[in-house]
């Protein structure tokens, strides 16, 4: 098994997959960061479980696809969290200052781009089982 692993990263296989992965695990992690530290305006600890549970079942679910999809949604998630830096740097250029960050923010690109990774999995998986 370990062996298969190491084969497939040498060779970049399913490169999407290990970036998708990568991010979802990213995201349920400053989910829980931030309910712990209470950062979060969110339910709390149910929420961070459904995360994780959606987060495994969109994993999961791409294993079973091996499409090339898996990159768009890579990316896409990639591209919600650069909006965070992005945002901020409007608003410092808005204020014509650096407005201290509140460690709440990046819940909110977590919880957004794991919402559309499973929405786009979701489709994806319509789109492919119509076939």
């Amino acid at each position: 098994m370990i062996r298969i692993l190491k084969g497939r990263v040498k060779t970049c296989q399913r490169l999407g997959l290990y970036a998708l992965s990568l991010l979802l695990v990213i995201n349920t992690v400053i989910v829980a960061w931030g309910m712990r530290t209470g950062m979060g305006d969110f339910p709390g600890w149910p929420f961070w479980r459904l995360s994780l549970v959606i987060s495994a079942g969109i994993i999961g679910w791409q294993w079973r696809a091996d499409c090339p999809e898996q990159v768009m949604i890579a990316g896409i998630m990639a591209f919600v969290w650069a909006l965070l830096p992005v945002c901020w740097l409007v608003v410092a250029f808005w204020n014509w200052q650096l407005p201290a960050i509140d460690p709440g923010w990046p819940v909110y690109p977590s919880v957004f781009s794991s919402v559309i990774c499973w929405l786009l999995t979701f489709l994806q998986m319509l789109i492919r089982g119509g076939r």
